[in-house]
């Protein structure tokens, strides 16, 4: 009776040594937060994943705005990790970066914007403390004729041109500054963007 109970004493506490040591392999006393904005303007669905961590349940659909954030653990040791976009359907690398583990960075964003299959350079403007920067990247694939970007406030009639004749496929960075008509938050949220053909009404 005695030899049986020692006997599963010893089998619980391998048991519990075993479940100790496995924990132990997964425990990690670092993180990282890795994000994505931008825009998937193609018919790929985009898988992200660093090292072996695959984000399966955070799939980019394709023709939408893209929106990633997630924590990536690991262990205290580790220098460095890979970040992987890929294709879900054909398995092409989009896009790869060595993450440098062993600095004081704890946030990774990267700005993912594709167009027809290609990501597209994004270069922002100079901070400015005397504005608001915004940037536009117009994609036409029909015509390379320029346009200007009007913002309208339907509820008080207010309007105000952001840019003109700009050209499809290239960026443009402005300045821009509340004037009347905008000077509320509402104002901005309710408000309208028309991107015109360039010195007309037709959009």
């Amino acid at each position: 009776m005695l030899r049986r109970y020692i006997q599963r004493f010893a089998i619980v506490a391998l048991t519990v040594l075993a479940i100790a040591s496995c924990n132990k392999e997964i425990v990690s006393s670092k993180v990282i937060n890795v994000t994505f904005h931008g825009y998937n303007a193609t018919d790929m669905r985009l898988e992200v994943s660093v090292d072996t961590m695959v984000f399966d349940k955070h799939i980019q659909q394709a023709n939408r705005r893209v929106g990633f954030s997630m924590v990536y653990p690991f262990p205290a040791d580790k220098k460095e990790a890979t970040l992987h976009v890929k294709d879900l359907t054909s398995g092409k690398e989009i896009f790869t970066k060595t993450l440098k583990l062993n600095g004081d960075t704890l946030e990774f964003y990267h700005n993912l914007v594709i167009v027809d299959d290609k990501i597209v350079e994004v270069k922002p403007p100079a901070a400015d403390p005397a504005t608001n920067k915004l940037s536009f990247y117009l994609y036409n694939p029909e015509s390379t004729d320029p346009i200007d970007i009007l913002m309208y406030n339907q509820n008080t009639g207010e309007q105000l041109y952001l840019a003109q004749n700009v050209v499809p496929q290239t960026w443009v960075n402005i300045d821009y500054l509340p004037t009347p008509g905008f000077w509320e938050k509402n104002d901005v949220e309710s408000a309208t963007l028309y991107f015109l053909k360039a010195g007309t009404f037709d959009w």
